[in-house]
């Protein structure tokens, strides 16, 4: 499977309208933290203006260019943006969240933002894993199961965001799937 990342256009607004229609209920959950049945073309107009990029399929077939990734980035400030990203079910865990992050990342450097800001279930930690290969970060809240994690992007590149799934920093596998961090340093969840 191919697929390419780009910046998102205003063109991009009824795409993103299907792509988020096309998402299971559950991924939706955990993109908009809480219940949602997609978004409206107001919704995906107002997306489509902001910084973002999307991922898009490289096919010769009949879903060539069809969406099928989305991470946005809206401004909170002159130095910080939110952080948010979806890919479709049937293409998760392939490296699309990570290269929507790394575009994110570079971004979010050339605009002069130091920090980003996510959101995510406690339990998500196929997110929590991206995040936090992309840099220090440090925890603002962790209250009735959403954490949000200031990510600081302003320094060099971390090779953490390139390594292969399940590998830590410090080159270990871990013992179980699924990982979550404390304060310092990322650690294996126990399920």
């Amino acid at each position: 499977m191919m697929y390419a990342i780009r910046p998102i256009d205003q063109a991009d607004a009824a795409a993103l309208v299907d792509f988020y229609a096309r998402l299971s209920p559950e991924a939706r959950q955990r993109r908009f933290l809480g219940g949602c049945r997609g978004i409206d073309l107001t919704r995906a107009r107002a997306l489509a203006g902001e910084d973002g990029f999307v991922a898009t399929l490289c096919d010769a077939g009949p879903n060539d260019g069809m969406l099928i990734g989305h991470g946005c980035m809206p401004r909170l400030d002159a130095r910080s943006a939110e952080a948010a990203f979806a890919v479709l079910d049937r293409y998760q865990g392939v490296g699309i969240g990570r290269a929507l992050l790394a575009a994110v990342v570079r971004r979010s450097r050339e605009l002069g933002i130091t920090h980003l800001i996510a959101s995510m279930f406690a339990g998500n930690t196929a997110i929590h894993r991206l995040l936090l290969a992309a840099g220090p970060y440090r925890y603002i809240s962790r209250e009735g199961g959403i954490d949000t994690l200031e990510i600081d992007v302003s320094g060099p590149s971390v090779t953490r965001a390139a390594m292969p799934k399940g590998i830590r920093r410090d080159g270990q596998t871990p013992v179980e799937r699924g990982w979550t961090a404390d304060l310092r340093r990322p650690v294996a969840t126990v399920r």
